[in-house]
Parts: C-alpha cells; sequence; structure tokens
C-alpha cells in the first residue's frame, strides 16, 4: 500500500504490546524517510509497555510531524508512565490526575509532555474529504 500511495497510519507508532512483541519503532523512524505517505498514531502510548516511544517520538522532528492523535478509549491511559519517564513534572501529573474525563487526561497528558496542537487536527489533513471530488 505504501508503494502505491495510500496513506498508511501505523498503530500505536509501531510500539510493542506485549513482553515478547518485538518493538518496531526503530523500523518506523526509518521507513518515514522513504515513504511521505506514512504516518502513525499515538493511541495507548501512555500504558506501560508502550510508553518507552514517547520520548523518542517528542525529540525526532520528522517523527513528530507524522504522528496523528489516537486514544485508544476505552485502554485506560495514565500520566504516571510519562511523569516516570520524565516527561512531566509532579504539578503536572498532580493536575492532570484530577481530570474525570480519560479521554481529557490524554490530551492534557500529550500537551504537557509537547504534543503540538496540530497533533490532535492533523488527521482532517489525512482523511479524504467527501464533499471534494479526488
Amino acid at each position: 500500500p505504501l508503494e502505491c500511495g495510500v496513506t498508511t497510519i501505523a498503530a500505536h507508532c509501531a510500539t510493542s504490546s506485549s513482553l515478547m512483541d518485538p518493538n518496531y519503532f526503530p523500523k518506523l523512524t526509518e521507513m518515514f524517510g522513504e515513504h511521505k505517505n506514512l504516518f502513525a498514531d499515538t493511541s495507548a502510548l501512555n500504558i506501560p509497555l508502550r510508553s518507552h516511544g514517547l520520548r523518542r517520538s517528542l525529540e525526532n522532528e520528522v517523527v513528530n510531524v507524522r504522528l496523528i492523535h489516537g486514544s485508544d478509549y476505552p485502554v485506560p491511559t495514565s500520566p504516571l508512565w510519562a511523569w516516570l519517564r520524565g516527561l512531566l513534572t509532579t504539578d503536572e501529573m498532580s493536575a492532570i490526575r484530577r481530570l474525570a474525563n480519560p479521554i481529557a487526561i490524554d490530551h492534557a497528558t500529550k500537551m504537557a509532555m509537547g504534543f503540538s496542537e496540530e497533533h490532535f487536527t492533523r488527521i482532517n489533513s489525512l482523511l479524504r474529504n467527501p464533499e471534494k471530488p479526488v
């Protein structure tokens, strides 16, 4: 699909979902250089096994502009993992933990970590608009 020009979104930034799964994040970043139509979502990155990809996704400018928001609701996320990895201050984590809405928690966590506002709206430019002819 990538070689045919299809816009493709790698789920969870290609990070591992269990202790036995391989982590494809390094391969994903390599593929970003080869395929301008490749993107990745940040759903469920604030869970223990996937949170290792957070710092690298924020530090790599190419990666950061290829990421789109995904909440993966109802998978529970927590600011704890970003805090443990040094991506949030204790005050930020405390403020986020007072929120009740799980989607608001995910948004606030990602904003505090440094994801841009465009991160949350980038998907709009990737999806086909049915009102505009292709």
